[in-house]
């Protein structure tokens, strides 16, 4: 079975706990031109450049899931691979 996703276009409280502090967790996925092709789906972990995290957003390349759903069976699946049950 395929799972699919709906998405939109993120902001930047999106993924932000405030000014300082990103939201570790947040699933993520970037489109390589602002389309509706993404490469993948990511999770904040602290590591990300914010400068590019930022280019993203102001670019309209980064997008989150529209409604709230357990992740955790997404983190498993490498970017080559379609999440199945």
């Amino acid at each position: 079975m395929i799972k699919k996703i709906e998405l939109r276009p993120a902001v930047a409280d999106d993924l932000k706990e405030d000014q300082q502090t990103l939201k570790i967790g947040q699933p993520y996925l970037v489109s390589p031109d602002g389309g509706e092709t993404v490469n993948g789906i990511y999770v904040l972990q602290g590591d990300e450049d914010p400068f590019v995290l930022k280019s993203y957003l102001l670019s309209g390349r980064l997008f989150v899931p529209l409604n709230d759903f357990h992740f955790m069976n997404f983190i498993k699946a490498t970017p080559n691979d379609v999440y199945q049950d």
